[in-house]
């Protein structure tokens, strides 16, 4: 790969077959036969139909299809229609997500340049910015898209836009020359890249990339080489469906290998066998995940963060690192005037972005009125920009360069309105900035008499000065004086501060503007921290996830706003991208969980950086707003961008969208996440225990009575399954955060659903539950087989009832959360014992069921083992399953 920054200019029109008057026409069109056009290409995709039996690949599903062949063969269409239904829904999903995943390209597509003006043969001509081509030189002014990767061959006081693609949070200055070798994307000031805005100024460059070997074209490469490794969830619902297929089989060969040695027919021991191992699956699991997943974004989208993936909401709940950009993220992308410095004073100003909301502080407390000097300092600042403060709806923005835009902002918080002293004030000659001068001057006049405004580098100004302003007086500025200024300019610079240097005068006639000015102070400004974030770091913490900031600004900026934010303590926890590239990836292992922040990275860093964590076992969530951003995105565990300042390619390669942009919102996202797996955990283990407690009824029953049919009917146990387990399992899917769950740590990657308690509870609860149905069978054959049927199949629906109330925490007993603490599952138990009832007592589904009406006895009866049932099970859980590990 060529390093077109350090070679000479020569050299690179001599390697690109080119001139500074550019490439003939017949030579850009056979270029463009060789490069192809200048575009971003997409792989080959899947056809839609191949995509739509992807989502047929979950152990789970396997063993639904399974359930519909089995419920063919026996005659049980209804039950093969309803799980085909359940399938079919799930697959549908699936894919619809999947479309809205892969938009990313799209939307990188939708950023390239319509038309770009070249040179060719010396003539400048606007074409398609797909025709340009490698040796095209192209020609740039502000408010340009730059339509392909470029090296500058002339500039005047050219100025691009960088941040989406290397989060650098200030225009760069772009200038020609040779650079060193090793100079990272963002040091590179003699390239301007594709898809990157001007702002200022005007410049020639010849074109060295196009299409997918631009930048923004290796960044789309990363986009499709980056694979999505499986959610938590999807793990552990492979894992609940192997655990089920082991557990159908083990069913199916103990069932029949008993009847036969009973000496059963062989076939009526085969079908047997086959129906117990259609009860044992939950056809109603995927649906109701699916359920509570969507009610989860809805909760999510209130509170200001939008899903695009279901599986997403619950992979925040195990995230253990949260890699944010600073810009946009940790910082309001905003710069924003913080210290003002003047010969004897140093002052803070309040407020916080664009919203010229502030004042004005010194040491002991707000200034009532402003001294002379601050008050020539705002005004000489204000003048001497080309920026303008204006309001769009409620939000303040800038039109022009950022930093100039926090001086203006700075002017209207001290009472100063740039609009107003432009009334004043006639502009009527500039000395423009450039990056050789590092300074700006403009002379205006004011009721006759002429004044020069000076704005720069304060190494680069304070030698264009021999006095300084001092109160009211004008006094020399000795070398000492300078010495002093320049030594503050470097503690500023230190701590993160862009710092800018003011100076002006009176002119006279025919007098030079740049030559003894006087020096009015230092100006100190950042892209600010949001407030919310430090705060969002600090719970972050306890909650024992590790926040990592990864950005394209400067070590010292991103230093500062991480002390700031608390997010590191001291600076070894600081590195920067060149410094990255030098360690081996083994090294890097061992490195990264000391490291808190990452400066001056590249797109590929990011993902290497991502890979690390991951490879340490880390469930990690990547949040960023820019172009640079998206592979991160997309190879993250869980992607977060930001809805108001991300591009639309960070947006389509997330998982998740922040609707504020709020970094504390992903806090509470996480909450919602570590919620909605512990619910997930809770159903599925209610709806595993009631599915195996009719099982053992069935095989039980067999057991004590070999001649009969099963005591449980297939309609009854799809009736049980789908409507008087699915709507307690829905309830549970919605219940209440727990006290504390977000003074937890991340729960492993390996940690799934089937824990040593759960599986104990699973167990034993299931077993009683079967064996007070056999109880309440044997009860009701004294009256009749069909008495017993029915008396033990409300006996099993009601016992598994109040077993939902029992599921609403693995750890606290019933009495301390309360019965009404989840009122859904209140109207859902109300709900599936008024339709049992119904089915019990209406003559037409009572025939269709097999049941019979039941007398008070017999519902004495079934409340007596429903409250021996409950009471034992609630003594285990405080006795015995709360003290078994997880």
């Amino acid at each position: 790969m060529t390093n077109w920054h350090s070679l000479k200019e020569e050299e690179v029109f001599k390697t690109l077959s080119s001139s500074p008057s550019g490439i003939s026409e017949e030579e850009a069109k056979a270029r463009l036969q060789t490069f192809g056009k200048n575009e971003l290409k997409e792989k080959e995709r899947v056809p839609i139909w191949l995509r739509f039996l992807d989502q047929f690949k979950s152990p789970l599903i396997f063993i639904l299809l399974a359930a519909i062949l089995v419920s063919g063969i026996l005659g049980e269409y209804i039950d093969a229609i309803v799980i085909s239904a359940i399938v079919l829904m799930n697959a549908i999903l699936g894919l619809i997500q999947e479309e809205r995943a892969e938009k990313a390209l799209q939307a990188l597509k939708k950023m390239a340049v319509p038309k770009a003006q070249v040179i060719r043969e010396g003539k400048i001509k606007e074409i398609d910015s797909t025709e340009v081509v490698p040796g095209d030189v192209i020609v740039l002014s502000a408010g340009n898209r730059v339509p392909a990767d470029a090296r500058v061959i002339s500039s005047f006081n050219l100025m691009t836009d960088e941040a989406p693609l290397t989060g650098e949070s200030v225009p760069v200055e772009k200038s020609v020359g040779v650079l060193e070798e090793e100079t990272s994307l963002g040091e590179q000031r003699n390239m301007v890249f594709s898809g990157t805005t001007v702002t200022y100024g005007r410049g020639e460059a010849v074109v060295v990339s196009t299409g997918m070997s631009t930048e923004i074209g290796k960044i789309a490469t990363l986009l499709e080489e980056t694979e999505k490794e499986a959610t938590p969830l999807q793990r552990n619902l492979d894992q609940v469906g192997k655990v089920l297929a082991l557990m159908v089989l083990g069913i199916c060969l103990v069932v029949f290998l008993v009847g036969i040695l009973r000496g059963a027919p062989i076939l009526f021991m085969l079908l047997l066998s086959i129906s117990l191992a259609v009860a044992a699956i939950p056809e109603g699991l995927p649906a109701v995940v699916t359920i509570v997943l969507a009610l989860g974004t809805q909760r999510m989208a209130q509170r200001g963060a939008i899903i695009r993936h279901l599986p997403a909401v619950e992979t925040l709940g195990s995230t253990s690192i949260i890699c944010s950009d600073k810009t946009g993220t940790m910082t309001l992308n905003e710069m924003t005037v913080e210290f003002l410095v003047t010969a004897k004073d140093e002052f803070k100003i309040t407020g916080k972005g664009y919203e010229p909301k502030g004042e004005i502080q010194a040491e002991d407390g707000p200034l009532s009125d402003l001294p002379p000097d601050i008050e020539k300092l705002v005004v000489a600042a204000s003048l001497n920009t080309d920026a303008h403060l204006v309001k769009e709806g409620e939000r303040w923005e800038i039109r022009g360069d950022p930093t100039e835009g926090a001086l203006v902002v700075l002017s209207h918080k001290l009472g100063f309105k740039k609009e107003d002293l432009l009334k004043e004030y006639q502009r009527i000659h500039e000395i423009p900035f450039t990056s050789e001068r590092k300074m700006m001057t403009t002379v205006f006049r004011k009721d006759g008499a002429h004044f020069a405004f000076s704005k720069g580098a304060p190494d680069v100004l304070i030698h264009f000065c021999n006095r300084i302003q001092n109160g009211e007086e004008v006094e020399p500025l000795s070398e000492r004086g300078k010495d002093l200024i320049l030594k503050k300019n470097e503690r500023m610079a230190r701590d993160g501060l862009r710092v800018l240097g003011i100076a002006y005068k009176p002119l006279k006639e025919n007098e030079a503007p740049e030559k003894d000015l006087i020096f009015l102070g230092l100006v100190g400004m950042r892209d600010a921290a949001r407030e919310e974030v430090k705060e969002a770091i600090e719970i972050c913490r306890k909650a024992g996830i590790k926040p990592v900031m990864i950005t394209g600004d400067h070590l010292l900026t991103a230093v500062a706003i991480g002390s700031q934010l608390g997010l590191i303590e001291k600076e070894h926890q600081a590195i920067t991208g060149e410094d990255l590239s030098r360690l081996s990836p083994e090294e890097l292992l061992k490195k990264a969980p000391e490291l808190s922040i990452y400066a001056r990275v590249s797109p590929e860093d990011k993902v290497r950086i991502l890979n690390a964590y991951q490879s340490l076992g880390h469930v990690v969530a990547m949040t960023g707003d820019g172009i640079n951003d998206a592979p991160a995105l997309k190879q993250a565990n869980i992607g977060v961008a930001m809805g108001i300042t991300g591009t639309d390619v960070s947006k389509e390669a997330a998982d998740m969208v922040l609707t504020d942009d709020n970094f504390a919102t992903i806090v509470k996202a996480v909450e919602e996440g570590r919620t909605i797996f512990s619910n997930i955990k809770k159903f599925i283990s209610f709806l595993l225990s009631c599915n195996l407690a009719e099982v053992l009824a069935v095989f039980m029953g067999f057991l004590l009575f070999p001649a009969r049919e099963p005591i449980l009917t297939p309609a009854q146990i799809l009736w049980m399954n789908l409507v008087t387990d699915g709507l307690p399992a829905l309830a549970l899917g919605v219940n209440p955060p727990e006290k504390g769950v977000m003074e937890e740590k991340p729960r492993s990657k390996k940690t799934g659903i089937f824990t040593k308690r759960v599986l104990w509870r699973l167990g034993i609860s299931a077993l009683l539950m079967a064996v007070s149905t056999l109880f309440a069978f044997v009860f009701g054959l004294k009256h009749s087989v069909v008495k017993g049927e029915t008396m033990a199949f409300t006996t099993i629906v009601v016992l598994e009832l109040l077993y939902s109330f029992y599921s609403r925490s693995d750890r606290l007993p019933g009495w301390k959360m309360g019965f009404g603490s989840n009122k859904y599952l209140i109207w859902a138990v109300i709900s599936s014992f008024l339709l049992q009832v119904l089915i019990v007592y209406t003559p037409g589904i009572s025939r269709a069921f097999g049941t019979l009406p039941l007398d008070l006895i017999d519902w004495g009866f079934i409340a007596l083992l429903g409250i021996v049932n409950f009471g034992l099970l609630e003594a285990l859980k405080v006795l015995v399953f709360s003290k078994i590990p997880e």
